[in-house]
């Protein structure tokens, strides 16, 4: 017993560690609205865990096409899509959205490192 105890401890510590070394975790959605030329609003919810997981791999993995697909879901990324594909940059475009909705959920500068790590 005194060794599962053990573990919860350790546990425990560890995620007293996490919380105390990175900035409050924001929740607000990411919103593509009507001034941005999307009427209804493309609203992004935090991922969670999982989709986190994916994201990582698919930043470290140097994708942003994947990685916006995976943060807006197939309709909304036709949506995006949609608007910006006659503009001359729309590349560079996609990346700097993609880089905004990331700096966004993970701070400042995260869609500069790989795996979008949180700014310090």
């Amino acid at each position: 017993m005194s060794e599962t105890r053990k573990k919860i401890s350790r546990f425990e510590q560890l995620r007293e560690r996490a919380a105390a070394t990175g900035k409050p975790s924001v929740t607000d959605n990411y919103v593509l609205g009507v001034d941005d030329g999307f009427d209804p609003p493309i609203v992004i919810a935090k991922p969670d865990l999982d989709k986190q997981e994916t994201l990582f791999y698919l930043n470290r993995g140097g994708d942003a096409f994947g990685l916006l697909r995976e943060f807006v879901g197939n309709d909304d990324y036709d949506r995006i899509k949609a608007a910006i594909k006659d503009d001359p940059h729309a590349d560079a475009l996609l990346v700097e959205i993609v880089k905004d909705i990331t700096d966004h959920f993970a701070g400042k500068g995260a869609s500069d490192v790989p795996g979008g790590s949180k700014a310090s």
